[in-house]
């Protein structure tokens, strides 16, 4: 109904204008200099009215073009982006899988398709280390660097890394303690900086890092990795002697009942000084004997026991030889270990009896020639021939160890 109404209303108004403009036309006179114009005023109106039209036309014509050309642009850009993704998931993948080749090309062409490509020169740079192309890595790694300088701590890892895989441990050291001064605590610039110490046997930078380490990487674990392993093996075997000692005081406890450093700290010790190393013995031994002995301790304490009889002989260490054997009387290796020690302490009858129950309990090359000079210097003659033989006998069976 409204708009039949609204219908009539326009029909009336053009008849009444029609009307108007046919009994008064009037005139419009334009003049400028010789020319001049006349029109009536409402063929003025209809020409200012087509003028309006014409430019609201030409407007309208002229930002639908520009609008056409910026969503063109944009369905551009959104294309090269998807793009870019594509080939930048595509070369992960590949880098993943050991296609170097192809993950390197992939990588750097999608490089410049995508806002961020810093992960594409850092997996260019690593496709390109494992093809042995070094310079390319380097070019990218520099070129990781313009696209975000900011993100030096992510590519100077990466570098490392690279450096270290490749063992140039110089270039490796140079690039972390740049790392470290920007962020002294990171934990993967010191994890890294301990494997280059332990390269260079740096003993001063390892009792340095070492504590950074465990506090932020292992603040709560009662395990040692195979890195801070071989880093504490490292210090103990790098230690001047006179400082070994101190140096073990320094170290967790979860350090020092570590079964191998213990038997490592021990042998070190013993080249220099053998009483502090025989009493170390005594309380790791003693510290064993009331708790159940795991394999890996059984092994440690054959190692322990080895050293120990390597030892002068004294009154207090037969005495611990004798409490360890009631302890462990099926154990061998501590039977030979008080046999030698009651050997070399010329109780050559004490001797026979522990080294006899230890070639019984397990055939050794070793207890078997200690046998026979502990029978030989009791005089008895064929039956230290016989524990000769039977040594020279397991000697060529392979059993020595």
């Amino acid at each position: 109904m409204r708009r039949l109404f609204t219908l009539f209303l326009i029909l009336f108004l053009s008849l009444w204008v029609g009307t108007q403009i046919s009994h008064h036309q009037g005139y419009v006179w334009i003049a400028y200099g010789s020319h001049s114009i006349q029109m009536t005023v409402w063929f003025t109106v209809l020409a200012l009215f087509i003028v309006f039209v014409g430019g609201y036309v030409l407007w309208w014509l002229f930002n639908t073009v520009l609008g056409l050309k910026g969503r063109i642009s944009a369905w551009h850009h959104h294309h090269t982006l998807e793009k870019g993704r594509t080939l930048t998931d595509q070369g992960l993948c590949e880098l993943a899988e050991g296609q170097f080749e192809l993950a390197e090309c992939a990588l750097v062409r999608a490089a410049p398709k995508i806002t961020h490509p810093l992960i594409n020169y850092l997996g260019a740079a690593r496709a390109a280390h494992a093809q042995g192309a070094f310079e390319r890595r380097d070019d990218y790694l520099h070129a990781a660097h313009v696209a975000a300088p900011d993100a030096e701590m992510a590519i100077g890892l990466t570098q490392a890394e690279l450096q270290i895989h490749r063992k140039q441990w110089e270039q490796a050291a140079a690039t972390l303690h740049r790392l470290r001064e920007q962020d002294p605590k990171h934990p993967r610039v010191i994890r890294q900086l301990i494997e280059v110490s332990i390269e260079f046997r740096d003993t001063e930078t390892l009792q340095a890092l070492l504590p950074l380490w465990q506090r932020t990487r292992h603040s709560h674990s009662v395990l040692i990795s195979r890195l801070e392993r071989q880093a504490y093996e490292v210090l103990i075997r790098h230690t001047a002697p006179d400082e070994l000692t101190a140096l073990w005081r320094t170290f967790a406890a979860r350090i020092q009942a570590d079964p191998a450093l213990r038997l490592q700290y021990v042998t070190e010790l013993a080249q220099h000084d053998p009483d502090t190393a025989a009493e170390t013995i005594e309380r790791i031994v003693t510290s064993l004997i009331h708790e159940p002995v795991s394999t890996r301790d059984h092994e440690v304490l054959t190692a322990l026991w080895q050293v120990y009889s390597t030892f002068p002989p004294t009154s207090r260490r037969l005495q611990h030889t004798d409490q360890w054997a009631l302890h462990f009387p099926q154990h061998a290796d501590i039977l030979r270990c008080a046999g030698i020690l009651y050997m070399k302490e010329h109780f050559f009858g004490k001797a026979r009896d522990y080294l006899t129950d230890s070639l019984r309990i397990e055939p050794h090359a070793h207890t078997a020639f200690a046998l026979a000079q502990t029978l030989e210097a009791l005089q008895e003659t064929e039956a230290a021939l016989a524990a000769y033989r039977q040594g020279a006998a397991l000697t060529t069976a392979g059993i020595l160890t």
